[in-house]
């Protein structure tokens, strides 16, 4: 019988002084916590706060808010040990995430900014200065992004459609607000799971009717479906996006029964993954 030992927790040597010699103490190392000069970091705590405290946040600039705090309080003499430390906190980060895609890329482009600046300028106080300044304006920029899709997305609903769409979605809910603003009547169509409901309630209170179907359902209803509108939790490299289970077979059926399938999300959600065939391994 093959037996199936548990990896053990990363643990973290300390030097504990006693009657002036240092001995080692093991203490186990969390999983999200990185080890500064000034103490212990919970960067997967930061990340999830933040996420808790801000609905409309999502998560790549999330995860770039918690960098920028992790940044914040590094103590690094030279930029090798800023650098280094930055990259421990980032994979911290992913490692206690359990699906880490869309915060990677906030991760990655977080980084690029980072390595950028210190090519110009070798000054960490001034790269802190000039984070603080620039995450909030990127806070902003974010959520401004969200209003733009929307506005230009929402010529895609036209009088009298039927709009399609899986989970819930904040750009696609904000294409659909945008077009009643525009006096659009049109029919929705969501499937149950993933915040499909959620949808269905918002969209219910402002007037608009929703059918909610299993995602089983999806091959039966396509047929009344004009147009199929999905968010996306990332897109990778060859253009292919990451999103909740069931967007494939939606999207696959909408092309086989000839349906327009668009796919909307921000650019800051791009991945700097490649998946050779076609799946990706969480």
């Amino acid at each position: 019988m093959a037996a199936f030992v548990a990896p053990e927790p990363p643990t973290l040597h300390v030097a504990v002084p006693s009657d002036g010699d240092s001995v080692s103490a093991d203490v186990p190392l969390e999983l999200g916590v990185v080890m500064l000069n000034t103490g212990p970091f919970d960067i997967r705590n930061v990340y999830l706060t933040y996420l808790r405290n801000d609905h409309d946040l999502t998560m790549p600039v999330a995860a770039i808010k918690s960098l920028v705090d992790l940044v914040e309080r590094i103590n690094a003499q030279t930029t090798a040990e800023f650098l280094d430390v930055l990259n421990k906190g980032i994979n911290a980060l992913k490692d206690s995430i359990r699906n880490p895609i869309s915060l990677s890329a906030g991760c990655d482009l977080f980084l690029r900014f980072i390595v950028r600046f210190l090519r110009h300028s070798q000054s960490l106080p001034r790269l802190v200065t000039h984070l603080k300044q620039s995450y909030k304006l990127f806070d902003l920029r974010a959520k401004d992004s969200r209003t733009k899709i929307a506005k230009l997305g929402s010529s895609f609903i036209t009088d009298g459609c039927t709009v399609l769409t899986i989970s819930f979605s904040r750009i696609v809910l904000g294409m659909m607000m945008d077009a009643l603003k525009k006096h659009i009547r049109f029919k929705v169509i969501a499937t149950e799971g993933a915040g499909g409901k959620k949808l269905a309630s918002i969209l219910r209170s402002k007037g608009i009717p929703v059918a909610i179907i299993p995602e089983s359902a999806v091959g039966y209803a396509m047929s009344s479906v004009d147009i199929v509108l999905i968010g996306a939790e990332g897109v990778v490299e060859n253009g292919g996006i990451i999103n909740v289970l069931g967007t494939f077979q939606m999207a696959t059926l909408a092309k086989a029964a000839g349906k327009s399938v668009f796919a909307v999300c921000e650019t800051h959600k791009f991945v700097r993954l490649y998946p050779i065939n076609g799946s990706l391994h969480l």
